[in-house]
This record gives C-alpha cells, structure tokens and sequence, in this order.
C-alpha cells in the first residue's frame, strides 16, 4: 500500500488491520509517487526514514542513480524516530504539496464531458518533473476530451477527497500540454 507522509490519512487506518492480522505490509511510493524528490535530501531522507518507522516489512523506493540508491539505503536503515522537529519539516514539506497533490484515486471520476483527469495530471507531472515534453503532448493529443471541453460543473472537485482544486489544476495543464 502506498505508505508516506503525504497519505498519511489513506493508509493510518489500514495498517494497523493489517498487523491485527499478522500480515507483512510493502510501502510503495514512501517518496508520494516522486513527489518529495523535488525537495532537499535531508526532507526525501526523512520521509524515507518516516515510512520504514511505520512497522512495514518493506519500501519500494524508486532511484536514478547510484547515489541515491546509496542515500536511500542509509536513510531506510537509520531506525532513530525522527525528532519533533524532524517531523514538523517533514510533516510541512508535505501538507505544501497536499494542496494540488493528486493522488490518482479517480474519485473525481467520471466527468460528465469525459475529460480523464487523472491522466491529465499525469501527463502535466511527466512534463513538468520529468521532462517528457513531447511526448507528454502527444499523448494529451490523443485523448478523447480535453480540458477546453470541461463545463466547470464542479462535481469532481465534490467528490475529491483531497478538496483539490481540480478546475484550476485542469486550467493550468492544458496551458502546457495543448
């Protein structure tokens, strides 16, 4: 399950059902789907730190280099509990990103104008963080319904349980990707 400082809210109370019942537990995405990498070494080394203190029995942690796989490591098997403020760093580092962090759980679905949202804010973070300009575009190309075809009914932004402000996020992607 996906075990970080950013969905703290999602997992808090699953984890503990799945100890109840003696059940190994992998953190995926203790970096929030690449969304801490943006930030210092010393916040990615907390919020690493912070997952692996959350009695998993493993992190899957995506790395580009060797030095991070070297960071990682050290940061994965540093057991000291982070300090209070430690935590208060990491805790703020990650509710600046709670506010236009989609954590693609659909629940904005479905539009009634078939826009894919979800997919549209991949596509915007595959332009933005990772550089994949072209073919961020094409691929927004090809999609059924673009953001220009949204209605600003505002159910999606109803039904995010994040409180995204899904319409204004949709604005700013189409500015880049059409």
């Amino acid at each position: 399950m996906p075990i970080n400082v950013v969905d703290r809210n999602v997992w808090c109370d699953v984890l503990p059902l799945a100890l109840e019942r003696d059940m190994g537990v992998i953190a995926m995405k203790p970096l929030a789907g690449g969304a801490l990498t943006d930030m210092s070494s010393e916040i990615i080394s907390f919020a690493l730190r912070y997952a692996v203190q959350q009695d998993i029995s493993s992190a899957l942690v995506g790395m580009k280099s060797i030095e991070e796989v070297e960071s990682n490591v050290l940061a994965g098997t540093d057991y000291r509990p982070l300090s209070e403020s430690e935590e208060r760093l990491l805790f703020d580092a990650a509710n600046s990103l709670s506010k236009t962090f989609c954590r693609q759980c659909e629940y904005c679905l479905p539009c009634d104008q078939g826009v894919d949202i979800p997919t549209i804010f991949i596509l915007h973070k595959h332009y933005t963080r990772f550089g994949a300009h072209e073919l961020s575009r094409q691929r927004y190309s090809e999609l059924k319904a673009k953001v220009d075809e949204c209605i600003e009914c505002g159910k999606c932004e109803e039904r995010c349980p994040y409180e995204l402000p899904i319409r204004d996020m949709l604005k700013m992607a189409e500015k880049i990707l059409a």
